[in-house]
């Protein structure tokens, strides 16, 4: 079962589609989130969060360039989530949450990475039309639901619409840099059509679907994203490698 608790603190971030890692040992589903006015109401079960990461050093990820994640910066990522979990009674061991720990740092730098790229190929993060998104949420629920909104991820209302203008800063730059300059040929299309027919299938005894215009497109589609996906990796790892990257923490 995929680490929970783990998807929950890495989803908070404005990331592109970070797969978090498998636990060996799943971690129960906590009771239902009290009401946000006790979150911070201590229970007998009750863990301390900084006994918890006792173990992180100062420094968690550095490269030559200066660029740093430093504990601070990952205590603001996840220290909401966390809190809110052991408060309702989720219990950790240390093995857990260097695992979460581990999985947060990646997440983090890659999504660093992906922001300086974005930059690089001339995209900037837009607060305006953040604020904009903002002031549309805000005038579909209610200033509580709003709050505990801000709330669960930890941020202010000028934090959380900084991580919308980079994640819509990122869409852009893999919408409109990235898709409309990746090709995939109608050989590639009708190549993974027939060394893939499970993937056209309803159910298992189906048929597979024939191959039509609208499958190719949908095809074309997905190995375009592909393509793009596998890009960004390379550009990463190219990234990591130039900048002399190394990761302080161990999990």
């Amino acid at each position: 079962m995929t680490n929970t608790f783990g998807r929950l603190v890495i989803a908070t971030m404005c990331t592109v589609a970070l797969a978090a890692a498998q636990s060996p040992h799943p971690i129960p589903d906590p009771p239902p989130i009290q009401p946000f006015a006790n979150i911070n109401k201590p229970t007998r079960q009750t863990q301390d969060v900084n006994d918890l990461l006792h173990f992180l050093p100062e420094v968690l990820c550095s490269a030559n360039n200066g660029y740093r994640v430093t504990k601070t910066r990952l205590l603001d990522e996840m220290g909401t989530g966390l809190s809110m979990a052991v408060q309702q009674g989720r219990r950790f061991t240390e093995a857990e949450i260097r695992t979460v720990v581990s999985e947060l740092v990646e997440a983090m730098i890659n999504l660093d990475i992906t922001i300086e790229l974005a930059r690089a190929d001339g995209y900037a993060p837009d607060i305006q039309t953040a604020q904009t998104e903002i002031s549309d949420l805000r005038s579909r629920v209610d200033e509580t639901q709003f709050e505990a909104m801000l709330t669960m991820q930890g941020v202010s209302e000028a934090g959380f619409a900084e991580r919308i203008s980079k994640k819509n800063m990122i869409d852009r730059w893999i919408q409109e840099h990235l898709m409309k300059n990746v090709t995939t040929t109608a050989e590639e299309v009708r190549r993974f059509y027939d060394d893939n027919p499970d993937a056209f299938r309803e159910s298992e005894n189906a048929p597979t679907a024939a191959f039509s215009a609208e499958l190719s497109a949908q095809i074309r589609e997905r190995l375009n994203k592909i393509k793009v996906g596998k890009f960004i990796r390379e550009r990463h790892d190219q990234w990591r490698d130039d900048h002399d990257v190394k990761v302080q923490f161990e999990p």
